[in-house]
């Protein structure tokens, strides 16, 4: 019976791969005919080879279309459609070219111009002291170990504060014993443990439990991080992170480098002795070109990918993250405001360039999640025919819980993008909500 299925199987095979002709003979296979791609002219090449270089706006890119740029609009394909405003937003940019944080201080803040990362431990020509252990803090009775030195001071060293006081208008200055962060490499290891100990602390001291959507929202990422998703523990790693280059440090415990806490209640370091400019500078650059850095490559990629695939099963993730790396946004536009007011600084914010960048990379993050997930219809009243396959009970009630929230605060959402309230919690994050969504402008300099 074996045979028999065996040898008609065989049989039935070699009648498809080949015909037999009215004389018994056996014609060859047909081959399957090739298709053969145009020629592209001239002009075309030069288009292709364009687009390649500059990448295609998601129009062109879902259409698989040249994107070739013209004046007055984003590309020849989108000016030529006939509703002036397409529903698309005309951006060539992709996720992993979003920015999401402050790489460094504008020039009228640069403490140092020295290379302080590339400064060995024990050069005699920068070092004056034996080492010293400090202690230093942003509150929460966190504390952070680093061992500093004495250095011998360039002229573009800077060790004095300066601020005036909103009392009387006056100047005034604090200056500061020239100490400097020896062991970078200790503490990027320190710096590295402290984000990954304290990343809960740190969302419990920004978002407060009765914030109904950002702290759901982050309990949820947190707890899904700890389930295995990487993407979302390297966006909080990140989050946390972003926090230190902006919150000022202070130094605590029994070695102050000879100093005392200041007794003056019109200065922003009233009660407090705050690390050495220097310090200051040393411990942004470690946090951003050893940690943020790194992170931000991590997951903008990762998003992308999981963007661009688009698979129903990585939605939650991908709004997660999201709404992570905009509340970071968020908070970064709302501490470069409240830098710009406690320097005196006479104009909305303190660093323009900063801005027109978050603000670019939240368009862009916006753009993806609604003209490619087309993620704002999981808020929908009917969202959970849109929900990914087999939700978790945990999710179903997290997606109801935010929802819900979303639609009551609709209204006064809504009011802080008419009022243009752009340092404001929930400003970015609730752009993720509703449908309809349109580019926010960057404010201009003036």
């Amino acid at each position: 019976m074996r045979q028999r299925l065996a040898s008609s199987s065989s049989s039935s095979s070699r009648s498809s791969a080949s015909r037999v002709t009215k004389s018994g003979e056996e014609e060859p296979p047909r081959q399957k005919a090739r298709r053969h791609r145009k020629k592209f002219s001239p002009v075309q090449k030069v288009e292709t080879h364009m687009t390649r270089l500059e990448g295609a706006c998601l129009r062109c890119w879902r259409n698989r279309k040249r994107c070739i740029k013209v004046d007055g609009a984003c590309c020849k394909y989108c000016n030529t459609l006939l509703d002036p405003i397409p529903n698309i937003p005309c951006f060539r940019s992709r996720l992993s070219s979003s920015e999401l944080f402050r790489k460094g201080p504008t020039d009228d803040f640069c403490w140092t111009r020295r290379r302080w990362l590339q400064t060995p431990f024990n050069d005699t020509k920068v070092w004056k002291s034996p080492q010293r252990r400090l202690i230093v803090t942003q509150g929460m009775d966190l504390q952070l170990e680093l061992l500093v030195k004495q250095y011998d001071p360039l002229p573009e060293d800077q060790d004095t504060y300066t601020w005036t006081d909103l009392r009387n208008g006056q100047q005034r200055a604090w200056k500061m014993p020239r100490y400097a962060v020896a062991d970078i490499g200790g503490a990027q290891e320190g710096i590295n443990r402290y984000v990954g100990d304290n990343m809960q602390r740190y969302i419990e001291k920004k978002i407060g439990q009765h914030d109904t959507i950002p702290w759901k929202t982050f309990q949820m990422a947190v707890k899904m991080s700890v389930e295995g998703s990487s993407l979302l523990r390297n966006a909080l790693r990140l989050w946390t992170a972003s926090r230190i280059i902006e919150d000022p440090w202070e130094i605590i415990g029994s070695e102050r480098l000879g100093m005392e806490p200041s007794n003056d209640p019109g200065s922003p370091y009233y009660n407090k002795v705050p690390v050495t400019p220097v310090m200051d500078f040393q411990i942004d650059s470690i946090t951003i070109h050893k940690i943020l850095l790194p992170l931000r490559k991590q997951v903008l990629q990762e998003l992308q990918k999981k963007v661009l695939e688009n698979r129903r099963k990585d939605f939650m993730e991908i709004f997660l993250t999201m709404y992570i790396l905009l509340h970071n946004i968020e908070l970064t536009i709302a501490h470069d405001r409240w830098f710009a007011q406690r320097w005196n600084v006479k104009q909305r914010f303190s660093n323009y360039e900063l801005i027109d960048n978050v603000f670019l990379g939240a368009n862009i993050m916006l753009t993806h999640f609604h003209y490619v997930t087309k993620g704002y219809a999981a808020f929908a009243h009917d969202w959970k025919q849109n929900a990914p396959e087999k939700p978790k009970e945990e999710q179903i009630r997290f997606m109801d819980a935010i929802s819900t929230a979303a639609r009551h605060q609709a209204s006064s959402l809504k009011m802080l993008r008419e009022q243009q309230q752009y340092g404001s919690p929930m400003f970015w994050c609730s752009q993720l909500f509703y449908d309809g969504w349109k580019p926010v402008a960057s404010p201009c300099a003036a």
